[in-house]
């Protein structure tokens, strides 16, 4: 888990992910998570992810 800190104020924060195995291939894991200080927004993009399969809040690997 990581921490950031910043002195100035946040309007919105997302985080990617990305595999790189041992053999090169990169596998894509797309946006992880999301923050927005419109709370619209947030329940926005975890409506997208329900609809897209996804469980926000969830890593889950195949």
């Amino acid at each position: 888990m990581s921490f950031f800190t910043t002195s100035q104020p946040v309007k919105q924060v997302s985080v990617e992910g990305r595999i790189i195995r041992a053999d090169g291939t990169v596998e894509e894991l797309g946006q992880l998570a999301f923050w927005d200080r419109n709370p619209l927004r947030r329940i926005a993009w975890r409506v997208q992810q329900l609809l897209r399969g996804r469980k926000p809040g969830r890593i889950t690997h195949h």
